[in-house]
């Protein structure tokens, strides 16, 4: 899927870097809807972030509960909480939203479609020392149940 992004991440001069494991569980999952999640995830993050923005992508079996958890982290532009705790909702677009072409339906969308897998998609959060107003690293956690 990486290779699919290779002409928009080179445009971007972003670093893609990766963990993840070729002997996770199995989930019990429609692989093009999960695929149309991380789609949207990276083209987000490679769309409406600076040049050379880092990107990591990871996923990691949770034994305790019985979930993968995959995650997608970016050290972007940034966002205000209230901005991050809003931007699953539908029609919500990002902070740029003058310069976006978009209806604001893509993270509904990855919502919905991580819901109905019975999983769970964590809302954006802001990790910074440095600033109340603006995240230094974004992430976006989901939890996909394994097969019993």
């Amino acid at each position: 899927m990486i290779s699919d992004f290779q002409p928009l991440i080179q445009q971007a001069n972003a670093t893609v870097t990766y963990t993840i494991s070729t002997d996770l569980p199995l989930i019990n999952a429609d692989t093009l809807h999960l695929r149309r999640v991380y789609e949207n995830l990276l083209l987000n993050a490679l769309r409406y972030n600076r040049p050379g923005v880092r990107l990591a992508l990871n996923a990691v079996e949770e034994n305790v509960k019985q979930q993968i958890r995959c995650t997608v982290q970016d050290d972007g532009v940034g966002m205000t909480q209230q901005q991050c705790d809003r931007l699953f909702d539908l029609y919500t677009r990002g902070p740029n939203n003058r310069q976006s072409l978009g209806l604001g339906l893509g993270l509904y969308i990855c919502r919905q479609i991580v819901t109905a897998h019975g999983g769970k998609i964590f809302d954006l959060r802001t990790r910074s020392s440095e600033s109340k107003t603006r995240s230094d690293i974004l992430e976006y956690s989901s939890l996909l149940p394994m097969l019993n």
